[in-house]
């Protein structure tokens, strides 16, 4: 990292009128000043535009280093990527346009990169739930990080990932733009997930660092009916064709070097397909959840799979209860993300 890095700040918004602008400011507060920040509007239908140029044109002095870009929508990732491709810094930072960060937070990160060394080129920090009773607690609290240090670093970002809660949040990062450019950025076919693949892809080229304490503030309010994340359709099938997609391009990117990594990796995809056959029992296709618990099974082979297989050719009935039965109780007691 050179002495005066200069960081480019991308906030992707959709529909949040009421919450970028505070992102926004949060951003142009930071101790350590962005070289440029750019807003962009995944196709807002709310008044997101009209808050964020009158904000600007009240504050002119920051309207110099701040650009808002509005773009049909297309999701996160392309709003992300378009930021990165209209921005001049070389050093990246994002920040979902409903949370906030501390106003030493890059000050705070440029000294813990310059600490750290070249071995450790991202860097994140601890963060605040905020807005959810459910989340009472940091991040690093959360994960179970337990680091005593001020400012530390991971020993194996990529196994760190694969275990998670993991404590890491693209809105805490700061990462140059040789490695985003290297790595090719967001995934644009992603539109869950695409912070956990980015940051999976990002590990396989730096060492990541921290710094441990809260300087981010991560709005977590139960069932928001707006928002660049909470627009995308609840269609279970959409949700496990994009998982695995994505498992099976980290199977791919990390071959046959990571075989503990490699494991874990094929316990997700034989879990995936355990969630097509769940949509099939549900929708009594028991001819389509034999064939996806077959794959499952040959993925990974467990004995509740296995099982669950069995039941599905002689009890097709019975097993569609107990899989309706168990993710109704997985979702009374599932805690936000």
């Amino acid at each position: 990292m050179g002495l005066m890095p200069k960081f480019s700040v991308i906030i992707p918004t959709y529909n949040r009128a009421e919450l970028v602008v505070k992102a926004l400011e949060s951003v142009l507060a930071q101790t350590y000043a962005a070289h440029d920040v750019i807003v962009v509007d995944d196709g807002s239908t709310d008044e997101t535009a009209r808050d964020i140029k009158r904000y600007l044109s009240e504050r002119p002095e920051h309207a110099v280093h701040v650009d808002y870009i509005y773009q049909p929508n297309q999701g996160k990732s392309v709003a992300l990527n378009q930021g990165i491709l209209r921005t001049t810094g070389d050093w990246f930072a994002f920040l979902d346009s409903d949370d906030c960060w501390m106003p030493d937070k890059l000050e705070t990160q440029v000294r813990a990169i310059q600490e750290c060394g070249e071995e450790s080129r991202a860097c994140f920090t601890d963060a605040r739930y905020i807005n959810n009773p459910q989340l009472a607690m940091t991040v690093f609290e959360r994960a179970r990080m337990g680091s005593t240090e001020d400012i530390g670093k991971l020993a194996d970002t990529v196994k760190h990932l694969l275990k998670p809660p993991a404590g890491i949040y693209v809105q805490t990062l700061i990462v140059p733009r040789d490695l985003v450019d290297k790595i090719g950025g967001f995934d644009p076919q992603l539109r869950i997930g695409e912070d956990t693949d980015f940051l999976f892809r990002l590990a396989l080229v730096t060492g990541f660092c921290y710094v441990n304490r809260p300087l981010v503030q991560i709005d977590r309010t139960p069932n928001r009916a707006v928002g660049i994340v909470e627009h995308i359709s609840d269609d279970e099938r959409s949700h496990l064709r994009q998982l695995q997609y994505m498992y099976e391009k980290w199977l791919n990117l990390i071959g046959d070097s990571r075989n503990e990594e490699k494991k874990i990796i094929l316990m997700r995809l034989e879990e995936v397909q355990n969630g097509w056959a769940d949509c099939s029992l549900d929708e009594r296709d028991y001819k389509a959840a034999r064939r996806a618990l077959a794959e499952a099974i040959r993925i990974r082979f467990t004995a509740k799979t296995a099982v669950k297989w069995i039941l599905s050719h002689v009890l097709p009935g019975f097993t569609r209860k107990l899989v309706i039965r168990q993710d109704s109780l997985r979702k009374k007691r599932q805690i936000p993300a």
